[in-house]
Formats: C-alpha cells, sequence, structure tokens
C-alpha cells in the first residue's frame, strides 16, 4: 500500500482542472511552495475522511458481532433456541427492522465535508499546460546533461545524486512525452523503468489513477514494433499485457497497419532547440582547453573612476572580446533590485520582427524601469548606480542603452543558443542600430545547471552571485556581427537563476566614442587632424540629421535644446577651410587616400 503522502503528491501532478488564477510553477517559489501547502490541506483532509470511514467501518463491525453472537449460541441445537420465546422475539424484531435501518447506514455517504472539500480544492491544483511546462523541463535537463532515464529515476543528475526519485507513473509520463516525439528508443527506456518500479501491491492504487501495466506493456510493444523489433513487441504482449498467441497476432495486425490513435506523435528531430554540441559543454564532464594570452588583473584604466575604485577582471576570450568582472554588486543592491523587479517578472517572448518558436526560452522577464517601478530615492539612486557601472566597467556610453531586463529562470529554465544581435530591421534598430555589447549581471549562484555557454568558442561561465559578464556583438572596427557570440544558457536543475542584462547600441556609442578616446587628452586628441576633422564633420552635419530623426519621435525639450545649440556649431566655411586643410596636407605629403584614412601621414602613424 502506498503512503498517503505519496497518493496526494500524484493526485496534485497528475489531476488537471480549471483555474481563473495565472499562476508559474515553473519560476516562482513561492507559486511552488503554493502547491506544498495545497498538499498538506488535502492530506489532513484525506485522513480526516479515512477516519470518518473507519469510525463507520467500526461501527459496523460492532454490529456483525452483535448480531453474530445469538447465531453463535444457537448452532446446533437450533430447535431449542427458537423455542424460548425471549429468542424467537429477539430475531423477528431483528430481521423485521433492523436490516432495513442497517441498509440506510450503509448507503449513506460518509465524509460528505471532506468530498466537498476536495472538489473545491481542485481548482487551484496544476493545468494540462502545467504539468506540460513541468515534463519539457525534465526533458531538457535529460538532454542537455545527458542523463539515462534510470539514472534520472534514482535521482542522479550530471553526477549529482538529489534526495528524489521518479515513480513508475512518473516515469511512464516521460515515455509518453518522448513516444509524442517519435523518439521510440528512449520512450522504450523509460518504460523499461515504469515496468521495473512497478510493485504488485500497488495495483489497487495505480488502478485509481487508471494507471495498469497493461499500459506501459502496449507502449513498450508500439515502440518496439516502430523500431522493427517485432520479436521484442510480441515477448512484451505475452509477458506484460497476458495476451495469447492468437491475441498477439491480431494486436500485431492492428498497430502495423493502422497505428493506435490513443497515441498522436510527430517525427522525431533530436533536440533541436538544444544542440549536441551545446550540451556537451553545460555537462560537468566538460574540460575546457588551456587558454594563452589571457589574464586576471584590475582594470584601472577604462574610466577615470576605475583608478579609484579598480574592478577585479577576468579575461575570457580575445576575440571576441569577453571580460567576467568579479564582486561588482554588494548583497544589499542585488537584494533591492529582486525587490524592484519580482513583481514585474512576466513569461518572456523574444523581440524580433519574425515569428520565433517560444520554447527557446523558458524564463520570466521585465523591463525597467518602466511606469510600475516605485520611483523611491533608493530605487532611483540604485538604477543611476547601475547605469554608472556599466560605464565603468565597459568604457561605453550607458546612457543611452536599452532598458535593464530583469530574468529569472526555474527548474528547466533555458535560453536556446542565439545572437545578441537582431541583424534584421526593427525598431530598435531603427532608432539606436544594433546591439553593440552585451552586460550580464548575475544575481544569484545557481548550485546547479544555468551556466552561459558560448560553444562556438567551447566557453561555459557558471552564474556566480556579483559576477559581471561583458562583450561584444559587433567588430569594434567594421561592426560586422561577430557569429562568435553565440550563446545560451544551459537548464536550470537546482533552484532558480537570477540575471539583469543590459544592451549597449551601436549608434549612441558611435557618437560618444571620439569623446572616451580625447578624455583627458584634449590638446593632443585635437592636436590630430584627422580627430579634428572628424570632429568638426560630425558636428557640422550629424546633429542636423539627428535633429531631424528626432524631431520625428518624442522629446520636444531635447529638440528645443538642440535647436538651441545648432546655433553653435561649425558653418559651412568652417567644413570648408578644415577640408581644404585635410587637402593640402594630401598633396604637399604625397599621402595616398587608403594611407590617410587610416591615419598614415609622411610615414607618421597616427592614433
Amino acid at each position: 500500500m502506498l503512503p498517503l503522502r505519496r497518493v496526494l503528491i500524484i493526485l496534485i501532478i497528475f489531476k488537471t482542472s480549471l483555474s481563473h488564477l495565472e499562476i508559474n510553477y515553473m519560476t516562482l517559489p513561492t507559486h511552488k511552495q503554493k502547491l506544498l501547502e495545497i498538499d498538506l490541506e488535502l492530506i489532513g483532509n484525506l485522513e480526516r475522511f479515512v477516519n470518518k470511514l473507519q469510525e463507520k467501518i467500526d461501527t459496523l463491525q460492532r454490529l456483525a458481532d452483535e448480531i453474530r453472537q445469538p447465531l453463535i449460541e444457537a448452532e446446533g441445537r437450533e430447535e431449542e433456541y427458537l423455542g424460548n420465546p425471549l429468542n424467537s422475539f429477539p430475531l423477528l424484531r431483528h430481521l423485521y427492522s433492523d436490516w432495513d435501518l442497517l441498509e440506510e447506514f450503509i448507503a449513506n455517504q460518509v465524509g460528505q465535508e471532506q468530498i466537498d472539500f476536495l472538489k473545491e480544492k481542485l481548482s487551484e491544483l496544476p493545468l494540462p499546460k502545467d504539468l506540460s511546462a513541468a515534463t519539457e523541463a525534465i526533458y531538457r535537463i535529460e538532454l542537455a546533461y545527458g542523463v539515462k532515464p534510470f539514472d534520472l529515476a534514482k535521482g542522479l543528475i550530471d553526477g549529482v545524486q538529489y534526495d528524489a526519485k521518479l515513480s513508475s507513473l512518473d516515469c511512464y509520463v516521460m515515455a509518453t512525452h518522448h513516444f509524442r516525439l517519435g523518439d521510440y528508443a528512449k520512450a522504450s527506456q523509460w518504460l523499461t523503468v515504469a515496468l521495473s518500479l512497478m510493485n504488485p501491491s500497488d495495483m489497487k492504487i495505480n488502478s485509481v489513477f487508471k494507471y495498469q501495466r497493461t499500459d506501459v506493456g502496449l507502449m513498450l510493444a508500439r515502440c518496439f514494433l516502430e523500431m522493427g523489433s517485432e520479436r521484442e513487441a510480441r515477448y512484451v504482449l505475452s509477458k506484460e499485457v497476458n495476451m495469447t498467441t492468437e491475441e498477439i497476432d491480431v494486436k500485431i495486425k492492428q498497430l502495423q497497419l493502422v497505428g493506435d490513435d490513443s497515441y498522436q506523435h510527430q517525427k522525431y528531430v533530436p533536440d533541436h532547440l538544444l544542440p549536441e554540441g551545446f550540451n556537451a559543454i553545460c555537462q560537468s564532464s566538460h574540460k575546457p582547453k588551456p587558454t594563452k594570452h589571457l589574464y586576471c588583473r584590475y582594470n584601472t584604466t577604462t574610466t577615470p573612476f576605475l583608478r579609484l575604485a579598480p574592478f577585479r577582471m577576468e579575461e575570457l576570450s580575445l576575440n571576441p572580446y569577453m571580460v567576467a568582472y568579479h564582486n561588482v554588486l554588494s548583497d544589499e543592491e542585488i537584494r533591492q533590485l529582486n525587490r524592484m523587479s519580482a513583481p514585474l517578472l512576466k513569461k518572456a517572448f523574444p523581440v524580433s520582427a519574425v515569428d520565433i518558436d517560444y520554447d527557446v526560452r523558458t524564463v520570466d522577464t521585465a523591463w525597467f524601469p518602466n511606469s510600475e517601478t516605485p520611483h523611491t530615492k533608493e530605487n532611483d539612486r540604485l538604477i543611476k548606480r547601475i547605469v554608472n557601472i556599466v560605464s565603468d566597467l565597459t568604457g561605453l556610453n550607458a546612457d543611452v542603452a536599452d532598458s535593464f531586463q530583469a530574468v529569472r529562470y526555474g527548474f528547466g529554465g533555458h535560453y536556446s543558443p542565439h545572437h545578441d544581435y537582431f541583424n534584421e530591421s526593427i525598431h530598435q534598430t531603427a532608432v539606436n542600430g544594433d546591439r553593440l555589447a552585451t552586460v550580464l549581471f548575475y544575481l544569484n549562484t545557481v548550485k546547479h545547471g544555468g551556466a552561459t555557454v558560448f560553444p562556438l568558442l567551447n566557453l561555459k561561465v557558471p552564474a556566480e552571485k556579483g559576477k559581471v559578464l561583458f562583450w561584444y556583438n559587433l567588430d569594434g572596427e567594421s561592426l560586422d556581427f561577430d557569429e562568435n557570440t553565440e550563446h545560451g544558457v544551459c537548464p536550470v536543475v537546482d533552484g532558480i537563476k537570477l540575471v539583469l542584462a543590459s544592451w549597449i547600441n551601436e549608434l549612441a556609442d558611435e557618437i560618444r566614442q571620439p569623446l572616451i578616446e580625447a578624455e583627458g587628452r584634449q590638446e593632443e586628441y585635437l592636436g590630430n587632424p584627422l580627430n579634428s576633422f572628424t570632429l568638426l564633420r560630425h558636428l557640422y552635419s550629424d546633429w542636423d540629421l539627428l535633429e531631424e530623426f528626432i524631431a520625428n519621435q518624442v522629446g520636444q525639450e531635447q529638440i528645443d535644446f538642440l535647436k538651441e545649440k545648432l546655433s553653435e556649431l561649425p558653418l559651412p566655411k568652417d567644413l570648408s577651410a578644415a577640408t581644404e586643410a585635410i587637402y593640402r596636407i594630401e598633396l604637399a605629403y604625397g599621402v595616398k587616400p587608403s594611407d590617410l584614412a587610416k591615419g598614415l601621414i609622411d610615414g607618421v602613424q597616427y592614433e
């Protein structure tokens, strides 16, 4: 007999019902905690129901003993016993009235209060989509970490032994998922494990959930037939389904000709969302190749501020350029960020001009600050600090980056390999250009899984609290898309993963970059004719066009400010004079256009 707790856990997981609440069991610990609370309530309710039944059973047993007692006394001396009027009368009265009342007592339903309570709670239990999401999560963990069904069933995942196991019914659900994907080999493994976990003592319990050994046997036989193994299919139908030879012949012919309509499946494509190479890096057995010319040091050069408070930096790649900073945010700042973002988090949908299968990313996200973000001094101060940190870490203009995006991954939560640049015409790229760089703040340490993986670089970055990961998505000089920045997130196995992401756009930084280079050495910088020409040309023509572009958008205050500043910008004669100056240098020193364009004048290489 299965313990009551296990019975109710199975009921909660597999019972489907309607609910008006939008609940997320995958990423919200509070919602998962609610399942445990409901579980305890239902167990207590079931135990009260059992007690009511036991009270009725005890009463009926006592009545049966009392009713039987006169018959025991009369056995072997019936005539003498019935000759006594004190025996005849009670027997007649008992037969006349007691059994009618006993029939009414037996027919009366006990525990109606507990039954009504259970019906009421059914609306709070997981929906089909919740079970589907949980099954998909286990499926991703199975594939990403190369876990065999037998090991997963006993709680062994990627070398870590968990204090948890799957039941036979759990394994059957996983087998059904693989079967519907057309992965009959893996489905047969799950079904074999399901059979090994079935105990004869569980038959009555399993029948409550309409789950029998024959169900497993029939699906296993179907898998063998799909794999071309009729001999194994016949053996299973004989041993597990108890069919005769004639019945097996009929069943085999049915399955071969028309299939079993109770199963709808599609052609199996080996995990297209998590490719094999990606999975291999996720696994604990992955050993990165030794790297040369990569160092750990304190960054003191990106901005003047870092000379006073440098960040500990670890170089991860030079092409593309990628670094990790450690211990950037304090614990209190991380807690405040989580408090700000938690109420805003919702299921993620990729930003793209084309339709994308949303299963590529199973997370909750929130863009902030937004209209729902409380504007307190503490929140505003923290957001400003993070903007400054991004600028300090990258040397780029974070003031006009995308809004920050908070991301929460639950169990099995992942992100399939992708690039952060869009490489397509959408609103974001039309306004600010494509994503030049990515900055990721890790807000917690993930116990198992959840690493950021760059498959083309053979690189895995574990999720560790306080770490910040920074890389360029576009080539710094040509602004070509860097395909080597393809990355994804391994499925989270234990706990949740919290990150804060920011993307810096190319157009905004393209304007600011010369000012960054000139900072602290303006005289030297402007003494270079190429810098002077570029700056003057930019001020003469770019802002005028940008004013026109911005005028079509929002921000009248900024438009007015820009119009006011236009009167201070160079005139046509100034641009003409600067052009003439470069022209004279070109002729006087015999400089080729290609050399002049890259800063080589008369044998001197300018920066």
